[in-house]
């Protein structure tokens, strides 16, 4: 009689594992899919303003059409990116390394590297406060930096972007 209980734990735990795969299988194929869409609309975007630079146009628009191909790859990179470490989180094997971060160097560092776009199309940035958080630096640096990408993105030439870490 225990060695039927012990099969029949056995076939059922076998068959919560494969319920689990399927799972794991659907969540899987829904992700390439919609990674799939979301790097076929910059890449026809690519397309198109790369077959505009070959032929002759005025030099104005030239560069509209090289800046928006740049601003596409910048995309698509960050769709990759984000794939990527939604792959790396899932790994057993990645172990958070939490320590002590101020979130107002990490903010300054990463402006940093904003700082040109800003100053050439007239944006001013301000940082206040003080936060000093227990996380992972090189997780939270790209969530701030994905954060500050897409304040560059979406604020208007003379605007400003306020970054308050309390």
């Amino acid at each position: 009689d225990t060695d039927i209980v012990e099969i029949e734990d056995l076939a059922s735990s076998l068959n919560h594992a494969k319920d689990e795969l399927k799972k794991n299988d659907e969540i899987r194929r829904e992700l390439m899919a919609n990674v799939s869409h979301d790097l076929k609309t910059p890449l026809t975007a690519i397309m198109g303003y790369s077959e505009n630079l070959k032929s002759n146009i005025h030099s104005e628009k030239r560069e509209y059409y090289a800046d928006a191909v740049i601003e596409n790859v910048r995309y698509m990179n960050e769709i990759i990116m984000s794939t990527l470490e939604l792959a790396k989180i899932e790994e057993q094997d990645t172990r958070l390394n939490k320590t002590d971060i101020d979130m107002i160097l990490v903010a300054d560092e990463l402006l940093a590297k904003y700082k040109a776009e800003f100053d050439d199309r007239g944006i001013t940035v301000s940082v206040s406060g003080k936060c000093i958080v227990k996380v992972d630096r090189e997780l939270i640096s790209r969530a701030v930096e994905n954060l500050i990408s897409n304040a560059e993105k979406y604020t208007v030439d003379g605007g400003k972007i306020e970054i308050t870490a309390d």
